[in-house]
């Protein structure tokens, strides 16, 4: 065996309650949308609009659409999942069933963010393992496994927003801002997730700390 596959094994090994709430996502994912492709959740009004303006993006390189926009009101929603799904239909061609694996993707990606993040805190062996149960739970949740298997932005923004606390967590507050706030061209929640950084930002002004900012994330911003 060789240095490698031994330091892999060796990871597993100690990771495998990770490795095992992962795969229960995985099999739980896969299962909605292999199992009941268009009927959990039943397809839905919202989904044309995103799906239709995506297409459009990817097709004729506009965000209109005659058809979802009579009066012309454009931007109903910020772009962001548009353009997300105008390059999957760019890259895989256009289907209702790919406008939802997309999702399953991100949902995905999610659940490996959340448990990065767990991994990122100093826990007990006790609270790491309620942790992991606890994501569990959010994750098999009716409301997140429809997420995971429809053509909207929810996953998109779940996805970015774990990420953003990742960054800081990793001690690059900036890049978790940036992240935030270009978040706000998928969904307005992105305010809400502000509140972190406020947090923050009162911690380090009532510790008369300094808040230092590298030149990566100067950029992001």
């Amino acid at each position: 065996m060789s240095f490698g596959t031994s330091q892999l094994v060796g990871l597993l090994q100690r990771e495998r309650a990770t490795v095992v709430v992962f795969l229960v996502l995985l099999a739980a994912a896969l299962t909605v949308r292999l199992a009941t492709p268009f009927e959990f959740p039943v397809a839905w009004n919202d989904e044309s609009f995103f799906i239709g303006q995506a297409y459009a993006l990817a097709k004729h390189g506009t965000l209109f659409v005659d058809a979802l926009h009579p009066d012309r009101p454009l931007m109903w929603m910020p772009p962001g999942y548009f353009i997300y799904l105008a390059g999957v239909f760019s890259l895989f061609d256009y289907s209702f069933d790919v406008a939802r694996w997309a999702s399953t993707v991100l949902y995905l990606a999610s659940a490996c963010l959340a448990l990065i993040l767990i991994r990122q805190l100093p826990l007990t062996p006790w609270a790491r393992r309620l942790a992991l149960a606890l994501t569990l739970v959010a994750f098999l949740s009716p409301y997140t496994l429809a997420m995971s298997n429809i053509a909207r932005m929810e996953a998109l923004y779940t996805m970015l927003y774990l990420l953003s606390l990742l960054m800081m967590l990793r001690g690059r507050p900036g890049i978790g801002l940036a992240i935030v706030i270009a978040s706000a061209t998928v969904h307005y929640n992105a305010v809400y997730l502000l509140l972190p950084y406020a947090v923050l930002v009162l911690w380090v002004i009532l510790r008369r700390d300094q808040l230092v900012l590298r030149a990566s994330e100067l950029l992001a911003l």
